[in-house]
């Protein structure tokens, strides 16, 4: 399957099975995401794997479940049997750029205009 029919055939997933996920299947998505580009190739990412059902609450109360429970009516992100937790670190940026091809003439830090380590926006 190429990349645009990937796009193509996407959609969104609100209900999860309670069948366990197949381990191979999933280090094969974090291999792929470990892969991802990043800036300077910094990889400053790192991944949670939650499947303990307490835990899997426990993320769904820190995103605020009861808002999409409100909206659709069941709380899909505690019932997802595999929560992975996408993890990024503004020190591996930071130390990732400032080698000396890195740095502005006068050895000052980078100013980052867009942070790559915080994504909420």
């Amino acid at each position: 399957m190429d990349f645009a029919e990937v796009v193509r055939k996407r959609r969104m997933v609100r209900h999860f099975k309670a069948d366990p996920f197949a381990r191979e299947s999933l280090e094969r998505i974090l291999d792929l995401a470990r892969r991802a580009p990043s800036a300077g190739y910094t990889q400053g990412q790192s991944f949670i794997v939650v499947t303990d059902p307490e835990r899997r609450r426990a993320v769904a109360d820190a995103c605020d479940e009861s808002f999409e429970v409100k909206l659709y009516g069941y709380p899909w992100i505690s019932e997802a049997p595999v929560q992975i937790v996408a993890c990024t670190s503004e020190e591996a940026y930071r130390r990732g750029h400032r080698e000396p091809e890195e740095l502005p003439a006068d050895g000052s830090e980078i100013d980052w205009p867009v942070p790559y380590w915080c994504c909420n926006g």
